[in-house]
């Protein structure tokens, strides 16, 4: 039941034909009505519920953002970050009683879930010809003897994408401020790769502006970072 709620909420077509899911699911990047806020409240609450009750081995973080658990919505990161994450930070900063506790290796994984969209991890890069919706391109060339091979690829980041993350990674960073403080180093790697890339655009504005003004040792990281680009 709490899967099935959570798939509402995110807007996954809830269909168990996987290729008909696929397809559904890349159509949009974030669907076009929510549901009521009242019920995505009360899912929010009970899957922080099912997090501190059941504990990792059970109902994880990282559980609550996989295909397992919220479908084919999984693959879509602003999805994840803006229907999932982020009001789960939220909550997490308002301090109740019922609010969801994150575990250091809770924003570890929320960080690693950012870094491979801006730049995936070989093992999960496809190394025929292919774009998708991603914007993944790869390439293969093969030697005659077919002895050795290069692959190069080349991923272009949604603007999406980028927006989500600078989100997540504002309220990351006031939400988790104390926590964040050993993490600093793959915030700013995050940062690094976004801007390597050239994307961004008012998003990076919006970031930069909010890092200078935020205060916190991460903008001693990031500051240089961002006037040498």
């Amino acid at each position: 039941m709490t899967q099935m709620c959570l798939r509402i909420m995110v807007g996954d077509p809830c269909n168990d034909d996987l290729s008909t899911q696929s397809c559904i699911a890349m159509s949009t990047v974030l669907h076009g009505s929510c549901p009521p806020q009242a019920f995505c409240n009360s899912v929010l609450k009970l899957a922080s519920f099912l997090m501190q009750a059941l504990g990792q081995v059970a109902f994880s973080l990282e559980y609550l953002c996989s295909g397992e658990g919220i479908g084919a919505t999984a693959e879509r990161l602003e999805a994840v970050l803006c229907h999932i994450l982020i009001p789960l930070f939220l909550r997490a900063a308002a301090s109740k009683k019922d609010t969801p506790q994150f575990q250091l290796k809770d924003l570890i994984f929320c960080l690693n879930l950012m870094q491979n969209a801006v730049n995936p991890p070989l093992a999960k890069q496809s190394l025929a010809p292919v774009t998708n919706v991603s914007g993944r391109q790869s390439s293969v060339s093969v030697t005659e003897r077919g002895h050795s091979a290069t692959v190069s690829t080349y991923r272009i980041v949604r603007e999406t994408v980028c927006q989500a993350i600078f989100l997540a990674l504002k309220v990351m960073m006031i939400a988790f401020e104390k926590q964040m403080v050993m993490l600093w180093p793959r915030v700013a790697k995050i940062i690094r790769e976004l801007l390597g890339k050239k994307v961004g655009g008012p998003a990076l504005y919006s970031f930069v502006d909010f890092v200078v003004d935020v205060n916190l040792p991460i903008s001693l990281i990031i500051l240089p970072v961002l006037q040498t680009k």
